[in-house]
């Protein structure tokens, strides 16, 4: 559960961005609530001049793939506090300028390329198994091209991003060297993979995204 503050920041563009950030992190972890009008120590000053419909198409607008949540409003104390319901995601999420994030314990910090990989590495050996059938024709470039625009305004030091793409996604171990030839895995898959492929390979995880 996270707690934002819906007067601390009137500008409604920049409120929404704040808003998308904790949302997609919730969604690369475990879900969750995300709470407008309640302050950091939990004191509540609600929400006033909102539109539900408005948040929700803005949320689904500033994040890839579009997210869809749920919002309602709960009186709490005599003021509006409108909870927004984040589902766990089947595939990472980011928001629409190439961010993504991820919840660590109370926070939500920034899920680099790196740390994706370490991450995926740690809690599932799933994701690094070898798709036999697959092949380069399977990756989508506009994805490996959104991957390269946020290590590049992660890690302006990063020489990764000089790399062609082929390369680039064998290095962050997304493609793997097989003796039939290049081979994409689970997680490069979810990561760069046409929409076609994934139905084609991971019909689980898109018959979930379709729900």
């Amino acid at each position: 559960m996270e707690f934002k503050s819906w007067i601390a920041t009137p500008n409604f563009k920049q409120m929404i961005m704040l808003y998308v950030k904790e949302i997609v992190a919730l969604a690369n972890s475990s879900g969750g609530y995300l709470l407008l009008g309640v302050e950091d120590n939990k004191e509540i000053t609600g929400c006033t001049n909102y539109d539900l419909q408005n948040i929700i198409e803005s949320v689904y607008d500033r994040t890839m793939p579009n997210l869809f949540t749920r919002a309602k409003v709960v009186e709490l104390q005599g003021k509006d506090v409108i909870v927004i319901t984040v589902d766990k995601s089947n595939r990472l999420c980011g928001i629409s300028s190439g961010e993504y994030y991820k919840r660590l314990g109370k926070n939500s910090k920034p899920y680099t390329p790196d740390r994706m990989e370490e991450t995926f590495d740690e809690e599932n050996d799933y994701s690094s198994r070898v798709i036999n059938q697959s092949c380069v024709d399977d990756i989508n470039l506009l994805e490996v091209y959104k991957l390269k625009e946020k290590l590049k305004t992660r890690d302006l030091q990063s020489t990764l991003v000089d790399l062609d793409d082929i390369s680039f996604l064998k290095d962050l171990s997304l493609l793997v060297e097989t003796e039939e030839g290049l081979k994409i895995n689970v997680v490069g898959l979810l990561f760069v993979g046409k929409e076609t492929s994934i139905q084609r390979f991971l019909p689980q995880v898109a018959h979930q995204d379709d729900r």
